[in-house]
């Protein structure tokens, strides 16, 4: 966790702090968030010295950053918060969703800069070409058999290449619905495994 980097603006009067907090939830989450958001948006508007919250939400395919912005009047006004039971009470179930560690940053004065967050992982790399090769002709093959004598009493009376269309129709829906899906979170380690 990277907590309360301080950037000062310049200023030798600071009139107002800002606190950063960056996360990231499963898509699963996004209800019980946005619950416990309601609640720390109550919470934030009786206390004394704050502004406003701005929450900023990005989908990137593995889950969905959170980066939520509260300003206050002043240093004092966000110390105080910080230093606020309540603040824990409401944050704390809004940072157990977090699938990652919670980045924490806060700045004072005019001019807010914050760091960059750094903490968001690299997508995956895909599992090696063979690896999805053998995962593929282990989903493939065994099922085509089957369906090649399931299916011979309805191939066997029409032309060819109707037959082949209603195999690989058949094969390709049972394939991607159901056995790549289950052959891929059996094999999860082996897959990512270098």
């Amino acid at each position: 966790m990277n907590d309360d980097n301080l950037l000062d603006a310049g200023h030798n009067t600071v009139h107002s702090a800002s606190y950063l907090v960056s996360l990231r939830i499963n898509y699963s989450d996004v209800d019980r968030f946005a619950s416990h958001l309601a609640k720390l948006n109550l919470l934030l508007e009786d206390h004394d010295g704050f502004e406003s919250i701005d929450i900023v939400r990005r989908d990137d395919g593995q889950g969905i950053d959170i980066f939520c912005i509260a300003r206050f009047r002043s240093k004092d006004d966000l110390e105080a918060w910080k230093l606020s039971p309540d603040r824990k009470t409401v944050l704390d179930p809004i940072e157990t969703l977090s699938v990652l560690d919670v980045d924490r940053q806060q700045a004072y004065g005019s001019n807010i800069w914050f760091e960059p967050v750094v903490n968001l992982p690299i997508p995956p790399k895909p599992p090696r070409l063979w690896k999805r090769w053998i995962v593929s002709l282990v989903a493939v093959y065994p099922a085509l058999i089957v369906l090649i004598y399931l299916l011979k009493p309805i191939t066997s009376k029409v032309p060819e290449p109707i037959g082949l269309l209603l195999v690989a129709t058949i094969l390709t829906g049972i394939t991607t619905a159901l056995i790549a899906p289950w052959l891929t979170k059996k094999l999860q380690k082996w897959l990512v495994s270098r």
